[in-house]
């Protein structure tokens, strides 16, 4: 009976297993894994849209958004300084004015796509690269880092002042 147990449990358990992996040979491996990410920006609600596809053998980022000068630019210097090598580029103009850049890249050590991982990162070195938006970001962080500095000098003079006791001589 132990065994007759013991057995029943042990094939329960594999046919159990077996069912719950037979979808993995269902799942379909030529599909590309896409990832989406947009720019928020005062003028537009989303300015700018990066959307990351990953085949088999490389790595494609599509960017749709306004046509602003040096866009494809900065987005060219934010890829190759990243490590992509660009082996397709595809640049149009979309008929409501807007632009749509398609860069085909692979990692430049290893000649093969992107791992999956990388996307996002990647997708928001895009992001940030366009346009005026880091420069307008740095500097805003520049003033605040003025602020603090200044608010730091005068914290720690207070705190020099009030561990600082002074006692005159006492005249008479």
């Amino acid at each position: 009976m132990k065994r007759n147990r013991i057995f029943s449990q042990a094939l329960g358990i594999l046919l159990g297993c077996t069912i719950g992996l037979l979808n993995l040979l269902f799942i379909d491996v030529e599909r590309s894994s896409t990832l989406k990410l947009q720019q928020l920006t005062e003028e537009h609600e989303f300015a700018f849209e990066v959307e990351a596809i990953n085949s088999l053998d490389s790595t494609t980022f599509i960017v749709r958004g306004p046509d602003d000068d040096g866009i494809l630019a900065d987005m060219t210097v934010a890829l190759t300084m990243r490590g992509c090598s660009i082996i397709a580029v595809a640049a149009r103009k979309l008929e409501d004015g807007s632009i749509e850049d398609k860069f085909t890249v692979v990692d430049k050590r290893t000649k093969t796509r992107l791992e999956d991982d990388d996307l996002a990162e990647v997708s928001k070195l895009l992001l940030t690269s366009i346009g005026e938006s880091p420069h307008l970001l740095k500097a805003q962080f520049e003033d605040q880092n003025k602020v603090l500095q200044a608010r730091v000098r005068h914290l720690e003079d207070e705190l020099f002042r009030r561990r600082l006791t002074i006692r005159p001589t006492k005249k008479g």
